[in-house]
């Protein structure tokens, strides 16, 4: 039985080979049209596959890297119109930026989040209490989330 399915797992690679490169080369075509313009012919691409990294397809003056039917980099005429899946380079770095500015968003947030938590805890607490001073206890809870929100 495992034989079996050896065998038959090893028939079945080649095809899944043959797949992802034909998948590959489209991907490759049709990035080119979309970002140049230019239509290319499917059987003039040179195929260098890489089951583990990219691989590239390539006309003349044209290297398109490829994995899994996604383009990562496109190149024509020397110009680089698509880097890491970005239309070009200052696409690719407005997104680090915007990245890098939303993960600091986030932090503030999250870090405000927890205070927020903390005051309503200290509240609970002391709203359990023998007496509590309920006007107090509610202003440092709300001025929290007025500071919190910028309401």
């Amino acid at each position: 039985m495992k034989v079996l399915f050896a065998v038959l797992a090893i028939a079945a690679v080649p095809s899944v080979s043959f797949a992802g490169q034909g998948d590959n080369i489209l991907a490759c075509i049709e990035a080119v049209k979309a970002y140049n313009g230019r239509s290319v012919d499917e059987f003039d691409a040179l195929y260098e596959g890489n089951i583990i990294n990219r691989s590239e397809v390539k006309w003349p003056d044209i290297v398109c890297s490829v994995k899994l039917g996604l383009v990562f980099d496109l190149t024509v005429d020397g110009n680089q119109l698509i880097v890491d899946q970005f239309s070009g380079a200052d696409a690719k770095a407005t997104y680090e930026r915007l990245e890098n500015q939303t993960d600091e968003a986030i932090a503030l947030i999250e870090s405000r989040v927890q205070i927020l938590e903390r005051r309503l805890e200290d509240a609970r607490a002391k709203l359990q209490k023998p007496q509590p001073d309920i006007a107090a206890v509610a202003a440092h809870v709300e001025s929290g989330i007025a500071k919190a929100t910028g309401k």
